[in-house]
């Protein structure tokens, strides 16, 4: 837009109303109506330069007396002084002649002064007053400088601001337009989300309603043709699913009895499919044939034939069905008997030898008793022992014979050595059943160890004489 119109409607703008004019009379009447007045109109002309919302105003009117304005002041008039001079002429043309007896009057230069005195005088000078203008101006950030120069001078030019007679227009940037920031911590907003939520909230739980209440039919597929003479492809001798137990050692044993009945072929095959650490330990297990079978096998340029790998599935079928019954049997009772307490454990595995002695020395030698470490060496012992409390060390060994316990003892780093011998002198038990848990906690832990590798195996004694 052009400078010059936007000039003319900022006056017409301004002006166009009854506002004030601006003067060194300093009659602002009702000064508040003339500042909302003038606000207005600024408001009016900054919102069609700038945009809506872009820039507000803030006018203050003031009345000051103009400087070295009222007081006396003397009369220099040259026109007043040669009027008077014209009236003591007349006057003195005018006098009568003096008569004898007579009282003279003033002489001429009595009236002169008298005269001049009169008109030198001071007089009194009334004192005027003028309006001073502040103009604040708030503008958007967003407005550019370049956008923002003309339009203040133009409003400056059209309220008739002058810096000489003391009027200021000042200028502050701030934030007035909206943000998103704004509208969403505003109450309007508030308000309008809540209404939205709520419609689309009733507008859903019909919706939900319906989709919980409609239970879709069954599909019917279409009847497929079928030859008069199918044809049956042959079941594939292969199983996928390796039983995870296999690589564990508490497995070792019921694996190694059942290649034990198996050709070496099987035996190598199935320890191709087994962890190095799990097929040392199964091997180790297998009888002295199986094993010379196993290495004879394993040692051929050939290794386990293709033959023989084929057969695998059916081998791991069969494996694993006898590694469930015997973690659902012998596996299960050896986990019992290794919780349970020494004089409980006895009496099962005699009533079992009564019926089944060979499962009964299975079971006894891989259960070991309490009594049964004192067989072992004194790194193993030690290594067995020293992850246990004091406290269960003291509950294990009360009443237990003396030289299996010196020989438990000595195992044990000498400070904790004197300090269960201190605890047992004067140690009595709550009851003999705490006694019996802390054994069986020890000798499940050394059955742990042993599954693992890290002790060597202990055969009771009694495992040959029950």
């Amino acid at each position: 837009m052009d400078m010059s119109l936007i000039l003319t409607l900022l006056t017409a703008a301004v002006f166009a109303t009854d506002v004030m004019p601006v003067s060194d009379e300093g009659d602002l009447g009702d000064r508040a109506a003339f500042e909302r007045t003038l606000e207005a109109k600024i408001d009016a002309a900054l919102d069609a330069m700038l945009g809506p919302d872009a820039a507000r105003s803030f006018v203050r009117a003031s009345v000051e007396e103009i400087p070295e304005s009222g007081g006396r002041s003397l009369s220099n008039d040259s026109s007043d002084e040669a009027a008077l001079w014209d009236e003591i002429r007349g006057k003195l043309d005018d006098l009568p002649p003096v008569l004898p007896g007579y009282r003279i009057p003033r002489s001429l230069k009595a009236e002169v002064l008298s005269r001049v005195a009169q008109a030198a005088a001071p007089r009194r000078v009334e004192s005027r007053k003028r309006t001073v203008l502040t103009v604040s101006l708030l503008v958007d950030e967003s407005v550019e400088a370049k956008s923002l120069t003309p339009a203040t001078a133009a409003l400056a030019h059209a309220v008739g601001l002058d810096p000489d007679r003391g009027d200021i227009l000042q200028i502050t940037r701030t934030r007035l337009r909206p943000t998103w920031v704004s509208l969403i911590r505003g109450e309007r907003f508030r308000g309008f989300a809540l209404a939205a939520f709520s419609v689309a909230l009733g507008a859903s739980l019909p919706l939900l309603a319906a989709w919980l209440l409609w239970k879709p039919g069954k599909r019917t597929e279409p009847e497929k043709k079928v030859c008069s003479q199918p044809l049956e492809a042959p079941p594939l001798d292969a199983d996928f699913n390796p039983i995870p137990f296999w690589n564990d050692a508490r497995y070792a044993r019921a694996v190694a009895d059942f290649l034990a009945h198996e050709p070496p072929e099987a035996a190598a095959a199935v320890l191709s499919l087994l962890t190095y650490d799990a097929a040392g330990d199964v091997f180790r297990l297998l009888p002295e044939a199986a094993r010379r079978g196993v290495a004879a096998l394993l040692a051929a340029e050939s290794g386990v034939g293709a033959k023989d790998l084929f057969h695998t599935g059916q081998l791991r079928r069969r494996l694993r069905e006898h590694l469930a019954s015997y973690a659902r049997g012998p596996g299960l009772l050896e986990e019992l008997l290794l919780r349970a307490p020494q004089p409980l454990r006895d009496g099962l595995l005699g009533d079992l030898h009564r019926v089944d002695p060979d499962a009964a020395r299975r079971i006894r030698r891989a259960v070991p008793s309490f009594r049964d470490l004192a067989r072992a060496d004194e790194n193993s012992l030690r290594l067995c022992l020293s992850v246990l409390s004091t406290a269960d060390l003291v509950r294990a060994l009360y009443d237990f014979d003396p030289a299996p316990r010196e020989k438990m003892l000595e195992s044990l780093p000498i400070l904790l050595r004197e300090e269960i011998r201190e605890q047992l002198r004067s140690f009595v038990p709550d009851s003999m059943e705490s006694v019996e848990t802390a054994r069986s906690r020890i000798t499940a832990r050394w059955r742990r160890l042993e599954r693992d590798g890290r002790v060597s195996s202990l055969l009771s004694a009694s495992a040959d004489s029950a």
